[in-house]
């Protein structure tokens, strides 16, 4: 591969960041509001059990979303602290079975053991 295909390689998973993180932002901006619409419904006291936890898990989300747009704005600009982050998250996301899963071995693959694209970061 060579320096041009390995930019974009490395163009191409930026922007697979950048749309994850707008669509976890959007997730978690649903959850957040949903959640608190939850717990003033009033009905017992577990109306607000589940809405604290839709709400909690929202504000995760959201400083996830946070997270994948700065790795992928990093990734952008060829920073190996944004390709670090990058793999550890990818390695998280193996857990999306199935297409996640396909997609961060896609992303772990390139990021780790692709020469070219590790000597971008250098």
């Amino acid at each position: 591969m060579e320096k041009s295909s390995a930019q974009t390689v490395v163009k191409v998973i930026s922007i697979l960041y950048w749309i994850g993180a707008g669509l976890g932002a959007i997730g978690g901006l649903l959850m957040l509001f949903g959640g608190s619409a939850i717990g003033m419904t009033g009905f017992a006291s577990i109306s607000g059990l589940f809405g604290g936890l839709f709400a909690a898990m929202g504000i995760v989300m959201i400083a996830f979303a946070v997270l994948g747009f700065f790795v992928g704005l990093g990734l952008w600009r060829n920073r190996n602290w944004a390709r670090i982050t990058a793999i550890v998250l990818g390695v998280i996301g193996l857990l999306s079975f199935p297409i996640g899963t396909i997609i961060n071995a896609i992303i772990i693959y390139f990021l780790a053991f692709n020469k070219d694209v590790k000597n971008l970061f250098r």
